[in-house]
C-alpha cells in the first residue's frame, strides 16, 4: 500500500482545526473567568517545552509515527504496553467527543431527534473519512480552515459595537487564586494534546520541517484562542462566563445585525462541527494505528468500521448529561491527561534521545 503524505500547509491546518475542535465552542481558561485570555498566554509560556519535546521526538527517526518510535526504542513488552495505554486513551477521548457533539446539537437544535441517530451519522461520516485516508483529510482541512477563520474574522467584526471593555477590569484581580487552574486545565486541552500529531509522524514528507509545522499551529491557535476569549469576556458578563457551557455559541447569540439577519449562531455550529470532525478523525486514527502496531499489520483500513462501531457504543454509555461531560473536562482530564500527554512523552523523548545513536536509521 502507498504511503499518505501530506503537505506542510495540509498539516498546519488540519492541526489548526483539531485546536479548535472542543476549545473555541467550550471556552479555554474559563476557570480564570474574565481573565481567561490570560491564562491562555500563561498556558502557552509553559506549554513550550512540551511543543519542543514533540517534535524533537519525530525529529529523531524522520518517517516514523510515535507508534513506530516506540516499537524502535523499547522492548517488545513495553512497548506493547505503552501502545495498548494510548489505544485506550485515544478511544476513550473519541466516545467523550462523539457524546459531547450529541450533548451539544441537542442543546442547540436537534431537541427530538435520537440521539442515536445523530451518533450515527457522524460515525458514518467519520468511517468515510478515515476510508479515505489522512491525505483526503488533509486537502479537507486545508479548505475548511480558510472557511472557519473567516467566519470567525466575520463574528468578530459584529462584536465590536457589543465590546464593553469594563467587563475585564480590574485584571488579575478576583480571579488570581483560580488562574493555576486554568492554566492546568488550558494545558491539559488543547496545548499538551499536540502529542496527538505525532500520530502523523509517518505521513509527513522527510524534507518537511515539522518545527515550522508545530510552532505554526501552536502560535496561530494560540493567539485566536486568546483573543477569542478576550472579546467574548468584553461581551459577557462574569457571571455568565462562569454558568454557561457553551460560552462563544451564548455569546454569538446576542448577534444581530438586522430584523432580518439573526441566527448567526449557525456559524458557530459549523465552526464546532468542523474542529470535532477533525478531532476524532485523528484521536481514532491514532487507535487504529497504535492496533496496526499491536499487531504487526500492513494496513488498519480492515479496522475502520469495527473500532468506530465501538466508538458508537461506548458513547451511548458514557455521561447522561452535559453537566457530567463538563465536570469531567473540567476536574478530572486535567489530571486523567497527564500521564499520556506529559508524563509517557518526556519518558520516550528521553529513552529515544539516549538510544537514537544505536538504531537510527
Amino acid at each position: 500500500m502507498s504511503k499518505e503524505i501530506i503537505t506542510k500547509k495540509q498539516a498546519i491546518s488540519t492541526f489548526i482545526l483539531f485546536t479548535f475542535g472542543t476549545n473555541l465552542i467550550l471556552g479555554t481558561g474559563l476557570a480564570a473567568k474574565k481573565d481567561a485570555y490570560i491564562a491562555i498566554i500563561f498556558s502557552m509560556i509553559i506549554s513550550l517545552p512540551l511543543i519542543l519535546i514533540y517534535y524533537k521526538t519525530l525529529e529523531l527517526f524522520p518517517g516514523k509515527d510515535i507508534f513506530q518510535i516506540i516499537n524502535l526504542v523499547f522492548g517488545k513488552i513495553l512497548s506493547k504496553v505503552i501502545i495498548l495505554l494510548y489505544i485506550w486513551f485515544t478511544l476513550h477521548l473519541a466516545s467523550i467527543l462523539l457524546k459531547l457533539t450529541i450533548n451539544f446539537i441537542n442543546t442547540v437544535g436537534l431537541f427530538y431527534t435520537p440521539n442515536i441517530i445523530i451518533s450515527f451519522v457522524i460515525c458514518f461520516l467519520i468511517a468515510f473519512s478515515l476510508k479515505k485516508g489522512i491525505e483526503t483529510l488533509g486537502r479537507w482541512s486545508e479548505f475548511f480552515v480558510l472557511v472557519v477563520i473567516f467566519f470567525l474574522l466575520f463574528i468578530f467584526l459584529l462584536f465590536i459595537p457589543s465590546i464593553n471593555l469594563d467587563y475585564i477590569k480590574p485584571i488579575l484581580y478576583d480571579n488570581i487564586n483560580n488562574l493555576d487552574k486554568a492554566i492546568l486545565i488550558t494545558i491539559s486541552y488543547p496545548f499538551s494534546q499536540y502529542f496527538f500529531f505525532t500520530f502523523l509522524g509517518n505521513n509527513f514528507d522527510k524534507k518537511q520541517n515539522i518545527k515550522k509545522i508545530f510552532f505554526s499551529t501552536f502560535l496561530i491557535s494560540g493567539f485566536i484562542l486568546s483573543f477569542t476569549m478576550f472579546i467574548i469576556a468584553t461581551i459577557l458578563p462574569e457571571s455568565k462566563l462562569s454558568s454557561l457551557y457553551f460560552v462563544f455559541y451564548a455569546a454569538v447569540r446576542l448577534l444581530k445585525i438586522t430584523d432580518f439577519i439573526e441566527r448567526i449562531e449557525i456559524l458557530v455550529t459549523l465552526i464546532f462541527l468542523v474542529g470535532i470532525f477533525i478531532k476524532m478523525s485523528i484521536f481514532l486514527l491514532g487507535t487504529l494505528k497504535g492496533i496496526q502496531s499491536i499487531f504487526n499489520l500492513d494496513s488498519y483500513h480492515s479496522l475502520i468500521i469495527p473500532i468506530v462501531a465501538l466508538t458508537f457504543n461506548i458513547s451511548l454509555i458514557l455521561y447522561d448529561s452535559i453537566m457530567e461531560t463538563s465536570e469531567f473536562a473540567t476536574e478530572t482530564y486535567p489530571y486523567y491527561s497527564i500521564p499520556f500527554q506529559i508524563i509517557i512523552p518526556i519518558f520516550i523523548y528521553i529513552v529515544a534521545k539516549i538510544r537514537y545513536k544505536k538504531i537510527s536509521p
